[in-house]
């Protein structure tokens, strides 16, 4: 696999640059100016906040939020927030 794979119902903002081998799941929201490394799997409805960096073969958990200007430098599991750099997780939400 070479290219992106991209789920249905996703938001991409401007400026965002997305490696090869990407798989982002549907309903997410990817902010501007972020940056998606080679090999990442993001799992569905996942938040990835503007201007965000998530480094290469990572993932990013099904209901995740990567705040804006996070840098993700390891997995983040479902249904958490992950802020700052490198990014870690400072809360968990209710699944929905």
């Amino acid at each position: 696999m070479d290219n992106p794979v991209i789920g249905d119902n996703v938001f991409i903002g401007q400026a965002v640059s997305i490696g090869h081998d990407v798989v982002i799941g549907r309903d997410c929201l990817v902010g501007g100016r972020a940056a998606i490394g080679a090999e990442v799997v993001v799992g569905e409805a996942a938040l990835i906040g503007w201007a965000s960096i998530v480094g290469p073969r990572h993932r990013v958990g099904t209901g995740a939020v990567i705040a804006s200007g996070a840098n993700v430098m390891s997995d983040v599991p479902e249904n958490a927030v992950a802020a700052g750099n490198p990014a870690r997780v400072v809360q968990l939400r209710e699944a929905s």
